[in-house]
């Protein structure tokens, strides 16, 4: 009998441990996309605050990086590289390589002239309160 008691002790002791565990590794779960959310509106709200113009010469979507829509342009004789949150289906389909962009700091858009028709204007907006916690 005194070793079926302490068999019993020990297995109620490791389910124990087990939920104390598995609680602790749920509140760090749950814990971290809000703060991920949270770091994605500040970049918006710095995106919006930014200022840009250039020539596209790349488009990719970086796998290492969440999957973001990176695009490298040319301004002035520097290229540099961009990654925009859009909630847009197939981003790929409005900033295409030798299209011309324009962000102008303190707006929420981007404009983009076509290279296939340079008279046509297509203007994607963001808006940062998409990623209040509600």
């Amino acid at each position: 009998m005194d070793v079926n008691k302490k068999i019993q002790s020990f297995w109620f002791l490791v389910l124990f441990l087990i939920l104390i565990i598995g609680g602790i590794l749920r509140y760090c779960i749950f814990k971290r996309p809000y703060k991920e959310l949270y770091s994605v509106k500040e970049y918006c709200l710095k995106e919006k605050d930014t200022s840009f113009s250039g020539r596209i010469i790349n488009t990719y979507f970086d796998k290492t990086n969440k999957g973001a829509f990176v695009f490298s342009f040319k301004e002035k004789e520097d290229t540099l590289k961009h990654s925009i949150y859009l909630i847009v289906l197939h981003p790929e389909s409005y900033i295409q390589e030798g299209d011309s962009i324009v962000k102008i700091k303190g707006e929420s858009k981007y404009n983009i002239y076509k290279d296939s028709n340079p008279d046509s204007l297509v203007i994607l907006d963001f808006d940062c309160s998409f990623w209040d916690k509600k």
